[in-house]
C-alpha cells in the first residue's frame, strides 16, 4: 500500500498492516437496505488492531485510525466523520472506484499505437505536422472530444503523452452520491484543486474532455521551455567566442531532434498528471468526457449525474483567431499546434506579445527563422 499524501514508510507500513487485520467487506445498512461496497466497521476494526499488537488499547488505536483517516488512506463511506469506536463504515481509498483504464484478453491495456498503421517507406520520410482537423477515425469517440487537433507526430513520444492524459480507452466510475467538490476542466487548476480536496479526506472529481495536464502540459510551460533551453544553448554557441568556444562558426541545427527532445521529455512528465495517477493513487473519480451543468449543485457527463456541494470551473481558454484579412487563408498555427513542428519554418510573423508569443518569437530567430 502507498499513500502518495505522505512520504512517511513506517506509516505506509502500519496501514497495510492495519488493513491486513480488518474484515474488509461488502455492508448492508439502514431501511431500505442499502450496499456498502468494500467497508469494514470502526469499531470491529479497533479491537482487530488492538488484538493484533498494533494498538495497546483504546486510545491508542483511536489516534493510529484518525492518523491514517487524516492521511487520506481511508475515510467515512458517507460522512466526514473522524475514526470512531461506533458502528460507522469506512473503506479503504484504493478500494475505491475512481475510473480505470481498460484491458483487453491479455491484460495489456489499450493504447493509441494500437490504432497506428505500420508505415513502410521508400526515400526520405517526412514527419512535417500538417494542421489537421479531427481524425475521422476517432469520429464516434465518446469517451474524448477531439475538438482541437490531436499531437503530431504520433511518435512513441507523443503515444506515451496520449496514453497517459487521454487514455483510449478509459471506464469512467459510478459516480459517488454526493462529491464535496468538483472540478470541471483538467488543466492545472482543476487537477491542483481536485487533488488538493481528496488530500484533506474530501470525496472529489474531476472532468476533462480532451487531455489531461492542459496547457501547461501539453502546448504552455513544458514545450515552451524545453524549446527556450535549447534556444538559449544556441545562442550561447553562437556567441562563443567571448566564452572562450573556438570554431563555434559552422554550427548548425537540426530543428527535428530539438522536437524530438521536447516530444520526450513532455511525455516523461506526463505520468505525474495522468488519469492513471489521480484515480489510482490520489483517490480522485477521473471523469473523461464533456460536463454540462443541469443544475445548481449538478453536472452531467458521459450520460451519469454527478451531484457536488462545491464546482471548480477550470476549463482554460484556446487561442483566438483574429479578424485580419487574408489570414484565414495562411498556414496558421498557434500554441495548440505550433509543437507538432518538425521541420523550422522559414519565415514566421507571430501576432501578439504575450508570454507565448515573445517565447516562441525569440526561439525561432535563434534557431534561424526569419521573424516578424
Amino acid at each position: 500500500m502507498s499513500n502518495s499524501n505522505s512520504d512517511n514508510k513506517e506509516l505506509d507500513e502500519k496501514a497495510k498492516t492495519f488493513k491486513n487485520c480488518i474484515d474488509i467487506k461488502d455492508r448492508t445498512y439502514g431501511f431500505p437496505r442499502k450496499k456498502f461496497e468494500s467497508c469494514f466497521v470502526g469499531q470491529e476494526a479497533v479491537d482487530a488492531i488492538i488484538k493484533e499488537g498494533l494498538a495497546k488499547d483504546l486510545e491508542e488505536a483511536l489516534e493510529l485510525g484518525n492518523l491514517l483517516l487524516n492521511q487520506g488512506y481511508f475515510h467515512h463511506v458517507q460522512r466526514a466523520h473522524q475514526f470512531k469506536y461506533e458502528y460507522l463504515f469506512y473503506r479503504f481509498t484504493e478500494d475505491e472506484d475512481h475510473g480505470e483504464a481498460l484491458t483487453d484478453t491479455d491484460g495489456k491495456k489499450f493504447s493509441w499505437s494500437d490504432l497506428m498503421p505500420r508505415i513502410s517507406h521508400t526515400g526520405e520520410l517526412d514527419l512535417q505536422a500538417n494542421i489537421p482537423d479531427p481524425d475521422k477515425e476517432f469520429g464516434d469517440y465518446t469517451q474524448v472530444a477531439l475538438d482541437a487537433s490531436p499531437v503530431s507526430p504520433m511518435d512513441e513520444y507523443n503515444i506515451k503523452l496520449l496514453d497517459n492524459v487521454m487514455p483510449r480507452s478509459w471506464k469512467n466510475p459510478k459516480p459517488k452520491k454526493k462529491y464535496h467538490l468538483v472540478a470541471l476542466g483538467g488543466g492545472a487548476g482543476g487537477l491542483i484543486s481536485s487533488a488538493g480536496a481528496a488530500g484533506v479526506g474530501a470525496r472529489s472529481a474531476i472532468i476533462e474532455s480532451h487531455m489531461l495536464g492542459g496547457d501547461c502540459l501539453n502546448v504552455g510551460c513544458v514545450p515552451s521551455k524545453a524549446l527556450i533551453y535549447c534556444a538559449k544553448a544556441i545562442a550561447n554557441i553562437k556567441k562563443g567566442d567571448k566564452l572562450g568556444l573556438i570554431n563555434t562558426d559552422g554550427v548548425s541545427i537540426d530543428f527535428s531532434k530539438v522536437m524530438e527532445r521536447m516530444r520526450k521529455l513532455r511525455s516523461s512528465i506526463a505520468p505525474v498528471d495522468s488519469a492513471e495517477r489521480y484515480s489510482k493513487d490520489l483517490g480522485v473519480d477521473v471523469f473523461l468526457g464533456k460536463g454540462k451543468f443541469t443544475g445548481p449543485n449538478t453536472i452531467e457527463v458521459d450520460g451519469e449525474t454527478l451531484e457536488f456541494a462545491r464546482a471548480v470551473v477550470a476549463t482554460g481558454g484556446t487561442a483566438t483567431i483574429p479578424p485580419i484579412p487574408g489570414l484565414a487563408e495562411a498556414p496558421i498555427l498557434t500554441n495548440s499546434n505550433v509543437f507538432n513542428l518538425t521541420k523550422l519554418p522559414k519565415r514566421v510573423a507571430v501576432i501578439g506579445s504575450g508570454p507565448i508569443g515573445l517565447e516562441l518569437a525569440q526561439c525561432f530567430k535563434r534557431f534561424g527563422s526569419e521573424v516578424r
